[in-house]
């Protein structure tokens, strides 16, 4: 099963002016997975932000913001996914405590590039998502980056 990898917009792939993060960018890039941006946009503000972004884009214009675990769950909805079947890399820890809480592998990108290529590594191909305790295969590293 390849894994679609979920974009946060503003923070990790532009800026408030819509300037693109080449080095998220053409770092994400390398991956061969479907890509989605996700947004708390509204249609003013993604004419902004996402004016040299081609990539699919969701938005539910801030009703609600990613903040609030039901858009994780109605953007699952939409696209038919299971959240084992998404990677999401966000720069706001509300929005990836939110989308960790209905099982989405979410990663804080706080600025460091090696740490977000490290976690792509891992996650894009691994089958498995989290540990579950108590299952064949359970492994438990407290160092571990979930």
């Amino acid at each position: 099963m390849k894994k679609i990898l979920a974009i946060d917009a503003v923070g990790c792939l532009v800026n408030l002016k819509g300037k693109v993060n080449y080095k998220i960018k053409n770092l994400v890039h390398k991956f061969n997975n479907k890509k989605i941006v996700l947004t708390n946009a509204n249609d003013s503000e993604k004419k902004i932000f996402l004016k040299n972004i081609s990539y699919e884009t969701f938005s539910l214009k801030h009703k609600p913001n990613k903040s609030n675990p039901k858009y994780f769950k109605k953007f699952l909805l939409k696209y038919k996914l299971e959240p084992q079947q998404l990677i999401y890399i966000e720069h706001d820890i509300k929005a990836v405590k939110s989308a960790q809480s209905v099982g989405i592998i979410a990663h804080h990108f706080d600025g460091n590039l090696q740490n977000l290529e490290n976690f792509l590594n891992l996650f894009l191909y691994k089958d498995q998502s989290y540990p579950k305790k108590n299952k064949l295969n359970f492994h438990y590293y407290p160092h571990h980056p979930v």
